[in-house]
């Protein structure tokens, strides 16, 4: 019980010392009839976020800074659209407050175990197999932890992976020309079949995650697998950053690799930040002790050098960003930034308009024709543009910060997991 309280103290005496909420408390006049309740929610919270807000907030009274277990509590009752606010103690809209001691103890009778899942332990020594009809091979089997590539086994292909599809039939094709029971036709034959038989295994198999008894400190669970992977792309994200402004080469080459990176990283990240966001509403205790990674993260996205911001950063906003970017960047050979309306003569048809090249996936600027006989230049309306957006060096720059603190995040967020099996 000690080490949470103690990790909660630590992350709201953090987010007391930032200047913005610093300079709000220095304002503060009668501090030992005030409250500070801390939001419990930063990210504009998008639709696709179905959870609702937890009604339980952090609270502290500022007469004594920094601050300890007496003078923070949970209190229910109030809402909040920034990230603090001041009140009375006797408020009326506060209904309920709770020692930090207390909330801490039903949220651990709360907990479940659904929660372990995001700490799953990963095993792969699952084996899945397909059937095919064939003379000599009648099953292709998936095992990861088959020692070698490809083994042939009588009358069975195992296969240690199935990423690498061409790959992967090149050696069994070697493989079954070294072997005296097929001759040219049998190989041929066998090679739609273990093609089909590759797709059904792609489909079928599966790793199975289950949630541990315990964890053991030396292990890398499911969620820090996930960590140590966007790392490896972070720096690669910052060297590329430090050489952006080199040779002309160099920065196409660094600025391709920015855009490919920070695209994987919005669509991935997106469904995690999600994820994060719902299990916080839920488990609130996940917040409490991840807190001010929460805000940095917050403050990552609206430091980004951009017009378009809501009151809370958005990160719908900061995606779109991204991915307008990387459209056209990777997206566009035929370079038109906006659609084409075409007057066609008067004598050709009558008060028809002709637009090509509209915006791809816009609902309002869709190619079209008002006419008769439409599918005559239907083939015109088949082009498509790709919406542009137009990024500074400045915006990949800071997106570092973005990235790093989606890092401190999730490690932030398996520490406090792991914690909580303690």
């Amino acid at each position: 019980m000690s080490n949470h309280i103690q990790v909660i103290l630590d992350h709201i005496n953090n987010f007391i010392d930032t200047p913005e909420l610093k300079d709000f408390l220095i304002k503060q006049k009668d501090k030992s009839n005030q409250i500070i309740i801390l939001n419990n929610s930063f990210l504009f919270r998008e639709s696709k976020i179905k959870t609702k807000k937890n009604q339980k907030y952090l609270a502290f009274v500022p007469d004594k800074i920094p601050v300890e277990k007496d003078n923070c509590f949970i209190v229910i009752g109030p809402t909040l659209n920034k990230n603090y606010k001041s009140m009375s103690i006797n408020s009326e809209k506060i209904s309920i407050k709770i020692s930090l001691e207390e909330s801490i103890s039903q949220e651990l009778q709360e907990l479940g175990k659904i929660i372990f899942i995001l700490m799953g332990e990963i095993d792969e020594n699952a084996r899945f197999s397909v059937d095919i009809d064939h003379l000599y091979i009648k099953t292709i089997s998936y095992c990861p932890k088959e020692s070698t590539n490809i083994r042939i086994n009588n009358n069975e292909i195992i296969l240690k992976n199935l990423e690498k599809e061409s790959e992967n039939w090149k050696n069994i094709e070697d493989k079954l020309k070294s072997d005296l029971r097929f001759i040219e036709s049998d190989i041929s034959d066998l090679k739609n079949r273990i093609g089909n038989a590759f797709d059904k295994l792609k489909r079928e198999s599966y790793i199975n995650l289950k949630i541990p008894e315990s964890f053991k400190k030396d292990k890398e669970y499911f969620l820090e697998l996930i960590i140590k992977s966007i790392e490896k792309q972070y720096n690669i994200y910052q060297e590329s950053i430090n050489n952006l402004n080199s040779t002309e080469i160099d920065r196409k080459y660094c600025l391709n690799e920015i855009l490919r990176i920070s695209y994987n990283f919005v669509d991935d990240v997106n469904t995690l930040i999600h994820l994060i966001v719902s299990i916080c509403d839920l488990k609130p205790i996940i917040l409490w002790e991840t807190y001010c990674l929460h805000y940095d993260l917050d403050e990552s996205i609206r430091l980004l050098p951009w017009s378009k911001q809501n009151t809370k950063p958005s990160l719908f906003a900061y995606i779109n960003t991204i991915k307008k970017s990387r459209n056209k960047s990777f997206h566009r050979l035929i370079p038109f930034s906006k659609a084409f309306e075409i007057l066609l003569p008067e004598n050709s048809i009558k008060g028809a308009k002709l637009r090509i090249f509209s915006e791809f996936g816009s609902k309002s600027d869709t190619n079209k024709l008002n006419y008769e006989d439409r599918e005559l230049i239907d083939v015109l309306t088949e082009f498509k543009r790709t919406s542009e957006e137009i990024v500074s060096d400045e915006f990949w720059e800071k997106n570092c910060k973005v990235i790093e603190a989606t890092i401190k995040l999730l490690k932030g967020v398996a520490i406090t997991i792991r914690g909580l099996r303690e």
